[in-house]
Formats: structure tokens, sequence, C-alpha cells
């Protein structure tokens, strides 16, 4: 939820359906708010659901509200306490493709997985497309992607290509030109930011059952970019390697608050 605040704070009247089968590990049952860049606390839910006061300032400022990732929740009502709340501008829209790393897994809080931190920083409307356990390039998703209003996209995928539904180097890198494609169908244009697979130990020189390591995809990935961008100049390439570092991994696989902000950083 985005809002100018004219208001000392805001009730949120949320509706739960309890806790998520795959709710991210590292976050709290909480709503967090945040003035631009600036956290601006966090405010617990109950699992039951009912109204949540989130503390906010009268100083026109424009604060980026996230629900508890925990739980599916839907606010049902905003009221404002002494003074009141404004819809934010609408910003352009950044459409952010990828698995449980992009969907912030392992941030503490919703609103510093990268998507939402370089969106606050950049003035873009984040809409995060995170999949955890999925986000393997499937053309459905493309579809989708093609389908939606866009000002700039983001692909994010390859760690589950080596696990979840091991797949070869050479499918991986016609599964990028594949999605690629689809989004052009809709989208011919607009900036797309292909950010290749960020460090994971385990899997940098262990072979799936496809008989790839994650650095040979994250090679190919990188290699079919690269080809693709010789004819679109719209496509861009963010190197993953390096972005994060092993110790900056909260389990081996999922980056932490500071891996996260790397990776804002990067992109």
């Amino acid at each position: 939820l985005e809002m100018v605040s004219q208001a000392s704070a805001v009730v949120i009247d949320i509706e739960t359906s309890g806790r998520h089968p795959l709710a991210a590990p590292t976050m709290p049952d909480a709503i967090s708010a945040w003035r631009g860049e600036d956290f601006a606390g966090a405010f617990h839910v109950p699992v039951t659901g009912g109204e949540t006061r989130v503390a906010l300032e009268p100083d026109g400022a424009v604060y980026t509200v996230y629900l508890p990732e925990a739980l599916l929740a839907r606010p049902t009502r905003l009221t404002p306490v002494d003074g009141q709340i404004d819809p934010a501008p609408l910003q352009p829209h950044w459409l952010a493709y990828g698995d449980s790393i992009t969907q912030g897994w392992s941030a503490t809080d919703p609103g510093r997985a990268y998507p939402a931190l370089a969106g606050r920083r950049h003035a873009l409307d984040a809409w995060n497309l995170g999949f955890a356990g999925s986000a393997r390039g499937e053309i459905a998703a493309a579809g989708h992607i093609a389908a939606t209003e866009a000002d700039v996209i983001s692909l994010a995928f390859g760690t589950n290509n080596w696990s979840a539904i091991p797949t070869g180097p050479a499918h991986l890198a016609g599964i990028l030109q594949d999605f690629v494609a689809v989004i052009r169908s809709g989208h011919p244009a607009t900036p797309i930011v292909v950010i290749s697979p960020i460090v994971r130990p385990d899997a940098e020189h262990q072979r799936n059952i496809a008989g790839a390591t994650l650095a040979g995809l994250r090679q190919a990935i990188e290699d079919a970019t690269r080809q693709l961008a010789t004819t679109d100049p719209a496509l861009r390439l963010v190197l993953g390697r390096e972005l994060v570092t092993p110790e900056q991994l909260a389990d081996g696989i999922h980056p932490g608050d500071q891996g996260h902000r790397a990776m804002a950083d990067a992109v």
C-alpha cells in the first residue's frame, strides 16, 4: 500500500486466511512501513486478522506499507487517525520475475527484498512476480508478463533449473530465448534486465541429474542474453555471480538483508 500521509497513523483492518504453507521463514507476522528508503516501523498482525494501527507522520511524505509475507492477508478498510491519507501518485511499473530470491524469501521484511529496495529508491511501482520453488522460465509466466503493463522488466531465474526441475545448459539457453520472445510479443521495446543466478556454493560445481553445474547454467543464461542483445538494444545483462558473497547468504541459497541490498544496488 502506498499513501501520502497527513495523519498520525492509519488503522488497517486486515482479513487473513491463516498462515501460508510456503511462508517466508524469516519474516514476522507484521505490517512494515517505510518512508522512502527509511524504515518507519513494524506492527504486529494477529494470525486471526483484525485492526492494526500503523504509526505515520503528518508530513506529506509517501509511505509504503507492506502486508505480512507470512500470512494470506488483504486490507478491507483503511482509517486515518488525526488527519487524512491520499493515494500515492502512480509510478512506472517494474515487473520483477524470479524465484524465491526475488520474492524475498529470506529477507527479514518484505520491504528489504531487492525489488522493494530498488523500487522505492528509483520511484518505481515494483510488482513482485517472485515464485518460491518455481520460476524456471515458464512460458505461461512470460505470456502473463507480455499482457501486463510494464515500463521495465527484470528476469532472475536459473537456480531452480539446477535443482527443482534439473535442466541442461543448452535447454536453459533455449528457455531464456523463448521466454524473452514471448515477452517481446507484448513489449517490443520495453527495457528487460536479465540477472544471472547469484552464488550457490553447493551447486557451483556439483552436477545435477541432467549433468549441469550451476556455473554452467549461469554461463548459458549469460551467453544467451548477450546473443539476444546483439539485435535487441533494450536488453541488458547483470552478472549475478559476484553480486552476493557466500557470507551474505542466509542459508547457503537465499540472500539475507545485506545480500538483497547488494542486489538492489546492482539492479
